[in-house]
């Protein structure tokens, strides 16, 4: 499982290489991991693109990247991969000509995908995903399948705990409301909380996110020293998620990557921005 790889043919102006040809050996990395270590499927939590409409030249290398897998490909849609926060403008992006001609596969929150021992289903990126308890079951399988590892793919904000002036939806909250999944996993939110283990009624629930696979901003998760993936393994019946770091090889760790004076030219911008807004808020009329 990987996530939020915002794939583009553009340079973001935090960062100092080749983005479009980093991300590429990302993803042709996690192919060869895949082949390497006979992996079944591969899950995308969404935000593969970073626009609704990257250029062809992008589109191409990573589809011919993605054709190359040893297995299946599987995903959610991000915010980033459709427009207006609406999944019914996913048959008018890029990301929705691949799935078109097969290149990989929609997941979806009430259709069963059984693969091996498990069964996979997954919540795209709306607007009302993280609005409060009463969609709260979008972070859950419908229904679990009996003898089968219940796997759920989410874009959604699920965090350890509530962030100020943020819409999200808490780990807690989601327990209490007794998912029929046994693995939860999870993007959009970039730093990730890797691995965090709960048990409901007895029953073993993981919920996993590893952070994003592209880093594009100046935000705390785009800042961190590694880039990793989740693998799910099971035996007997028994389940298990393990983080794999990819290598620095592939994946430089920030301070080779990142444009600090940018970052720092941008958090200067923010604060004038925020100084100006203040003073006008402020004003008396």
């Amino acid at each position: 499982f990987f996530t939020d790889a915002h794939g583009m043919s553009r340079k973001p102006s935090a960062r100092l290489d080749d983005y479009s040809d980093t991300i590429l050996k990302k993803i042709e990395w996690i192919g060869e991991y895949s082949r390497e270590n006979h992996i079944e499927a591969v899950l995308c939590g969404g935000d593969l693109l970073d626009s609704p409409d990257v250029s062809e030249t992008f589109i191409r290398k990573m589809c011919m990247i993605l054709k190359s897998f040893p297995c299946p490909i599987y995903t959610v849609i991000g915010n980033h991969d459709e427009y207006g926060y609406s999944p019914d403008t996913f048959n008018r992006t890029t990301l929705g000509v691949a799935e078109g001609v097969g290149v990989l596969n929609r997941l979806y929150l009430d259709k069963e995908q059984i693969i091996g021992d498990f069964n996979i289903t997954g919540q795209d990126s709306d607007f009302d995903l993280d609005k409060g308890e009463h969609y709260v079951y979008k972070y859950s399988n419908s229904k679990r399948v009996a003898d089968k590892i219940n796997v759920h793919v989410v874009h959604g904000m699920l965090v350890e705990k509530e962030w100020p002036m943020v819409s999200c939806t808490t780990i807690d909250e989601v327990v209490k409301a007794c998912p029929n999944a046994d693995i939860i996993l999870s993007g959009h939110e970039h730093t990730g909380f890797g691995i965090i283990e709960r048990y409901i009624n007895g029953r073993k629930v993981i919920f996993c996110n590893p952070g994003s696979l592209g880093r594009i901003t100046s935000s705390t998760g785009d800042l961190r020293k590694d880039v990793r993936v989740a693998q799910i393994e099971t035996s007997n019946g028994d389940f298990s998620v393990s983080l794999v770091s990819l290598p620095l090889t592939i994946a430089k760790p920030a301070s080779e990557v990142i444009n600090w004076e940018e970052i720092a030219l941008e958090k200067a911008n923010k604060k004038k921005s925020q100084a100006f807004i203040d003073k006008i808020q402020n004003a008396k009329i």
